[in-house]
């Protein structure tokens, strides 16, 4: 008997690993998860690419509350236009308070690196900022 598996276009283009670099894309979700040993959260940030060999490969990255990575955030934030770069770079302490959910659908360009999953090449996204142009 066959075993037939239906594969979308989504999950055929997530195999594609992009050249490392600035990527325009969208930001496509924003979750707030469980962590795997249940003791906090994490955010899940999904993003689409908008243009060359980005041009719809899904990105997917994970933002742990714990420790300082909850900053990046602050990154997402200032990158869809919802805080400026001095509330991002406030040093006063003064913080900055903003709603995630409304960071989605908005046009960012990601850094992306090469990494490696299970002897896979996959996109890690490791910087955010606002579009050019």
């Amino acid at each position: 008997m066959p075993l037939k598996v239906t594969l979308t276009p989504t999950q055929l283009k997530a195999r594609k690993a992009v050249e490392p670099d600035w990527h325009a894309a969208t930001i496509k979700d924003i979750t707030r998860q469980k962590n795997k040993a249940g003791d906090s959260y994490n955010y899940v940030v999904d993003l689409v690419g908008l243009e060359g060999e980005a041009q719809d490969v899904p990105f997917k990255t994970w933002i742990s509350e714990k420790d300082n990575a909850i900053g990046q955030l602050a990154e997402i934030a200032w990158a869809a236009g919802l805080i400026s770069q001095e509330e991002r770079d406030s040093a006063d302490n003064t913080g900055v308070t903003f709603d995630v959910e409304e960071a989605i659908g908005n046009r960012v360009e990601i850094k992306t690196a090469l990494d490696e999953f299970n002897g896979q090449p996959t996109n890690r996204v490791v910087g955010f900022r606002p579009p050019r142009g």
